[in-house]
């Protein structure tokens, strides 16, 4: 679960969160469609990323579609993203938002098993694109070591290779490249999936879902996107640090079997946890 990686979501400030925070338009659409069904959960799995992930109500930025989905393909297949909350309202008229962004490259990335913190650039709608297509670098990784496993076999290549520890390897790189963005997570579960990671042991303990998830206060900021006609202005900036809550709870108990074998799909506790998507179910959308 989200929580087992990440203590707090990132703040995004200037640039950034101008480029993913949500307008007026797409607020109104989203809170049609349900805020929460979009936001990603803080005890559960993050849903599938997708292609269209930040694009689905305009042209998308890698030049594949001329426009927004159509009011037809968004009512049969609906909106599909990973939202934020942030602190604070938008209002236009009489209509007050919960204000959201996007997720960021670096939480998406690590989500999917990725390592954050690369150099991304300056376009973060289409560094969305990328990353909300990817297959997951821990299903690459465990497929891989297993062709190399049986392409030793008959010495097809030079050395064995254990997926187990491949895959053990990666994680490990995984969340040290997460400290360095994120820094050193402190709370239970976040510290608890730490300790099943160096003892390579992926084994969850059954979690008490009483823990509490960081909560953002909306409606302590309020701005006026429409009259301040720049979005992100009158931002709340809590601390200076680069983290940022959110604050919609779904308990999601995670149990993860001990007897995860070599199969083609990796153990559960990687896929469950450092996969931020489920790789097969229902969570998977039909178009992008």
């Amino acid at each position: 679960m989200v929580a087992s990686l990440l203590d707090q979501f990132l703040s995004c400030f200037g640039k950034e969160l101008e480029q993913l925070e949500l307008d007026l338009y797409e607020l109104r659409r989203f809170e049609e469609a349900g805020f929460e069904k979009n936001e990603v959960p803080w005890m559960g799995q993050m849903a599938t990323s997708l292609h269209s992930i930040a694009n689905q109500l305009m042209a998308c930025p890698c030049g594949c579609r001329a426009f927004a989905f159509t009011d037809q393909r968004l009512s049969q297949g609906g909106l599909h993203s990973l939202l934020i909350r942030l602190e604070g309202c938008a209002r236009c008229g009489q209509n007050v938002y919960v204000r959201h962004r996007y997720i960021h490259p670096d939480e998406l990335a690590l989500l999917n098993g990725m390592l954050p913190g690369l150099p991304w650039g300056c376009h973060i709608r289409m560094v969305l694109c990328a990353l909300g297509q990817l297959a997951s670098p821990i299903q690459s990784t465990w497929v891989g070591s297993l062709v190399l496993q049986h392409l030793a076999k008959p010495r097809l290549v030079d050395h064995a290779v254990d997926p187990q520890q491949k895959l053990s390897e990666w994680m490990a790189k995984l969340l040290q490249h997460r400290d360095q963005v994120f820094g050193i997570p402190t709370k239970p579960n976040s510290k608890a999936f730490q300790i099943m990671v160096n003892n390579q042991s992926f084994v969850q303990p059954n979690m008490s879902q009483s823990t509490p998830k960081p909560s953002a206060k909306p409606g302590l900021v309020t701005v006026d996107l429409a009259e301040s006609g720049a979005k992100g202005s009158g931002v709340a900036k809590a601390s200076k640090s680069r983290t940022m809550t959110s604050n919609q709870i779904e308990p999601h108990d995670m149990i993860i079997p001990a007897d995860a074998d070599n199969s083609i799909a990796p153990p559960t506790a990687t896929a469950s946890f450092l996969s931020g998507f489920p790789l097969h179910g229902p969570e998977t959308h039909t178009h992008t």
